[in-house]
């Protein structure tokens, strides 16, 4: 389904990756652990747990199942 919109004059389309890095995490749902230090997010519903973090920053998190629920 295509929509077709106007944008004010001031505006520009871009696409995801002209305005935020992109990365894919390196761990998998099997890394967590019970009481973990870190929240760690999956695909799953629930937060899981973990001692060691791969991002330090501020992130908008997309399963990569197309699971799009906030976290």
């Amino acid at each position: 389904m295509s929509m077709s919109v106007e944008l004010p004059l001031s505006w520009t389309t871009a696409t995801i990756a002209d305005v935020a890095e992109i990365k894919t995490g390196k761990l998998d749902a099997n890394a967590a652990v019970k009481n973990g230090l870190y929240p760690f997010f999956t695909c799953a519903e629930d937060i899981s747990r973990i001692d060691c973090f791969s991002f330090d920053t501020e992130a908008v998190l997309l399963a990569g199942n197309g699971f799009f629920g906030v976290k």
